[in-house]
C-alpha cells in the first residue's frame, strides 16, 4: 500500500488473520457480555500469544506488527493499571494490533489508496458506536446540566484549539482536499465533547456505587474522585484495585468505598467497530 510518502507492506495470510481477530474478539465480547465483564485470564494470554506469533510466518510484517503491537501494548496496559480501562480491553486491543498491523483490504466495500494502522481505525469507529450510545444514556440528565468556573475554563481550552485548528487548516496547504468535510467532523466531536463536560458529574454518578470493604473484588475500578480525602491518602488508594490494596481494603472499618459498578461493556463495541473496519476501511476516506 503506497500513500504519499507511506509504504506498508502486504500482510501475508491476510484472511487468517482476520478470522483469528475476529473470533478472538467474539469470544471476549461473549465473556464481557454473559460473564458479569469478567474475562478468563488463560483465554486473554492465549489469545494474545497466538496473536504475537502468527507474525513469525511473515517476516516482511514482523518488525511492524512488533512495533506497533508493542507500543499498543504498552500504552493500553499503563491505562489499564491506573484503572482507566478493564484488563481484558488491554489484552484484546493489544492483540489485535499485533495481528493486523496494517488495514486489511480482502473485505473492503470500496477501494481505498491509503489503509493506515489498522487499530486507528478501529478505534475511530468504536469510539464514535460508544459515543452515541453514552449520549443517549445521559439524555436523561439533560435537565440537570451544571457549570461552574473549572467547566468554563475547559470548555474555553477546547474552542480556543478548536479555532487554532481552524485557522491553521485554512492557511494550509495539506488541508485543501475535503476540508470541509474534516471541520464538519471535529465540529461534531467539540459539541459532544462540551456536551460530555456539562454531564460529567451526573453521568459519573450514575455509575458510582458506595460498598462496603467486604463486598469489593480485586479488579474493581475505585471512584477516587468521590471518596474521603484523607482515607485515600491514609491507605495510599488508587483507581484499580491490586492484591496488595484488596488487602488494605479489607482494613478498613465501617466506611463505604465508591466504586465504578454497571459501566457498559467495551468489547461489544470493539467487536462492532471491527466490522465496520474491515468493511469501510480507513475512516478518513469516508468523510472526504
Amino acid at each position: 500500500m503506497d500513500f504519499l510518502f507511506f509504504s506498508f507492506p502486504k500482510m501475508e495470510f491476510e484472511l487468517v488473520r482476520i478470522f483469528i481477530a475476529f473470533f478472538g474478539l467474539l469470544i471476549g465480547t461473549y465473556f464481557d457480555i454473559f460473564n458479569k465483564k469478567s474475562v478468563p485470564d488463560k483465554f486473554l494470554y492465549l489469545f494474545l500469544g497466538i496473536c504475537v506469533l502468527a507474525n513469525l510466518f511473515d517476516f516482511q510484517t514482523l518488525p511492524f506488527a512488533l512495533g506497533i503491537g508493542i507500543f499498543t501494548f504498552v500504552v493500553f496496559y499503563i491505562l489499564y493499571k491506573t484503572g482507566q480501562i478493564g484488563g481484558a480491553d488491554a489484552y484484546i486491543i493489544s492483540a489485535l494490533a499485533f495481528i493486523l498491523p496494517f488495514q486489511p483490504n480482502s473485505f473492503l466495500i470500496l477501494e481505498q489508496p491509503f489503509g493506515g494502522i489498522f487499530i486507528f481505525n478501529l478505534f475511530v469507529y468504536s469510539g464514535i458506536l460508544f459515543m452515541v450510545y453514552m449520549f443517549i444514556y445521559s439524555l436523561k440528565f439533560i435537565r440537570e446540566l451544571s457549570i461552574n468556573k473549572e467547566k468554563l475554563f475547559k470548555i474555553g481550552l477546547i474552542l480556543i484549539s478548536y479555532l487554532v485548528f481552524v485557522f491553521i487548516a485554512y492557511n494550509s496547504a495539506a488541508f485543501i482536499i475535503g476540508l470541509e468535510s474534516y471541520l464538519l467532523f471535529i465540529s461534531l466531536l467539540i459539541i459532544f465533547l462540551i456536551y460530555f463536560l456539562l454531564v460529567e458529574d451526573k453521568l459519573k454518578a450514575s455509575f458510582t456505587k458506595f460498598v462496603s470493604a467486604n463486598e469489593i473484588e480485586i479488579e474493581d475500578i475505585i471512584d477516587i474522585d468521590s471518596m474521603d480525602k484523607d482515607l485515600v491518602k491514609k491507605y495510599s488508594l488508587s483507581r484499580l484495585v491490586t492484591k496488595e490494596q484488596y488487602e488494605k481494603l479489607k482494613k478498613i472499618k465501617g466506611k463505604k468505598i465508591a466504586l465504578f459498578k454497571d459501566l457498559p461493556p467495551f468489547l461489544p463495541f470493539l467487536l462492532v467497530g471491527f466490522i465496520l473496519a474491515v468493511l469501510l476501511g480507513n475512516p478518513l476516506f469516508l468523510i472526504l
